[in-house]
């Protein structure tokens, strides 16, 4: 029996080939993946492809250039952490994101939100919304 790859990490040669369209990258060849760690690697956008990883928990996109919420993410049912700290994102996805069954945690601190979304209401999520370092 394989052994199964549960946490994976990037580097920027890495990520580079996973934003583009025409080199499909290894990650995707793997949807049993639970943990993965893109941080600090310049990424834009991610490929549509990281919709096949469903087994996927954690995601760790911190410090890289989105400007937009990366919508694909908001597909992952099983996906519980979100970290997209350190970015250029302004606008969150709140009613998308309130719909994802298992989502506990997402981390938006240092990045240029709108006013409407750094008043968002706690209470009104069923996750933890992280927006300013305290």
């Amino acid at each position: 029996m394989a052994e199964q790859v549960t946490h994976l990490k990037g580097s920027w040669g890495y990520a580079t080939k996973l934003a583009s369209q025409q080199h499909p990258h290894p990650y995707f060849n793997n949807s049993f993946s639970s943990e993965l760690n893109l941080a600090g690697n310049y990424l834009k956008q991610l490929p549509d492809e990281v919709k096949s990883l469903t087994h996927l928990t954690s995601i760790n996109l911190a410090r890289n250039k989105f400007s937009v919420f990366p919508q694909q993410l908001t597909e992952l049912t099983a996906l519980e952490t979100i970290n997209l700290e350190g970015n250029q994102i302004a606008e969150i996805p709140v009613e998308r994101l309130a719909s994802m069954p298992s989502l506990k945690s997402l981390n938006m601190k240092s990045n240029p939100l709108s006013s409407d979304n750094q008043t968002t209401e706690q209470s009104v999520l069923k996750f933890e919304l992280l927006l300013a370092d305290e």
